[in-house]
């Protein structure tokens, strides 16, 4: 049996962002996300207002993401994790591939798509 859950309730999802490479190729990141999952006229309202705050509000702001590093030179791994901030998701926003992977996969969670196939073609007949 099927139980509605009408709540906000978080969720943790990947996101594949596909960085693209010289001569048409990308290499694949996957990090993941706690998404929020949103009644559908709040998602009509908020696909009318910027990205930004489109993902500041389907983002946990408590949990935000995992495995997100950057380089640095103060860390002796040579990478350190980027925090989940309005200031850094709107960096993140402003990389046209990153922003498609985020959008891409909240859209994919809301939808009941599953992840495990993304970015792999589907066989057919």
């Amino acid at each position: 049996m099927f139980r509605v859950n009408r709540s906000d309730e978080g969720i943790k999802w990947p996101v594949h962002i596909n960085e693209p490479r010289s001569g048409g190729a990308v290499k694949q990141h996957t990090i993941n996300v706690h998404f929020i999952i949103k009644g559908q006229e709040t998602i009509d309202e908020l696909t009318n207002g910027s990205d930004l705050e489109f993902m500041l509000a389907v983002i946990d702001p408590v949990k935000g993401w995992e495995g997100l590093t950057r380089e640095s030179s103060t860390n002796e791994k040579g990478v350190e994790e980027i925090p989940y901030n309005e200031t850094e998701l709107e960096a993140l926003l402003d990389i046209p591939y990153i922003k498609a992977g985020f959008i891409e996969a909240y859209f994919k969670c809301i939808a009941g798509v599953s992840s495990k196939n993304s970015g792999k073609r589907q066989r057919t007949g």
